[in-house]
């Protein structure tokens, strides 16, 4: 396959931005020391606590190489796993879901049950607030029409009616949804103490 600048420019700009990131982690400044002082483990343990795959580690490779030297790559996944220990758990799961973050499959088999369950609940409000939030614009825009236009007041009254309908379902609905998560959470933390005794 032919190297062209689509493929080239992402690789370059990836180095560059990796080279850029390790930079910061130095007190020298540069890309060479900051890949030999670099503490490995704590690198991974902020990646992993940040839900990052494991080939996140491959720009720190791609970067330091370029210098001769080695990152260490088994205390980056030590302590990849223990950040993900962190990054892996049900409240976690909801905060990501709630803000419409997505999940790259990171967690381990353990741990991803718990993660994906928080996770579907916390997409699930995300999806109602923006329900919520889209009903009060048409509502707003129906009001504006009916003022400007006079248009049919009737049937603008009846979707207005309506949209005050779906709003009070789904406030319900996210209250709901609110506290089932807060008692799952609470339940999950009981049954780790329980199984930590």
């Amino acid at each position: 396959m032919r190297a062209t600048t689509r493929t080239i420019r992402p690789l370059v700009l990836g180095v560059a931005v990796a080279a850029i990131g390790l930079t910061g982690c130095a007190t020298g400044g540069s890309v060479e020391s900051a890949c030999a002082q670099t503490d490995w483990y704590a690198s991974g343990v902020e990646a992993g606590a940040r839900g990052h795959a494991l080939t996140h580690f491959d720009r720190h490779r791609v970067a330091c190489a370029a210098h001769d030297v080695a990152p260490d790559e088994a205390a980056y996944v030590l302590g990849r796993l223990e950040g993900l220990e962190q990054y892996c758990t049900l409240a976690n799961g909801v905060e990501i879901g709630q803000t419409g973050g997505v999940y790259a499959g990171t967690c381990p088999s353990g741990t991803e049950f718990y993660f994906l369950t928080g996770f579907r609940m916390g997409h699930e409000i995300h999806r109602l607030d923006r329900s919520i939030d889209n009903n009060r614009i048409e509502a707003g825009r129906i009001t504006a029409a009916t003022d400007k236009n006079g248009v049919d007041e009737a049937a603008m009254r009846a979707r207005l009616a309506q949209l005050d309908l779906d709003y009070e379902r789904l406030m319900e609905r996210a209250a709901f949804l609110e506290a089932e998560t807060q008692r799952v959470i609470v339940g999950q933390a009981y049954a780790s103490v329980d199984v930590a005794d």
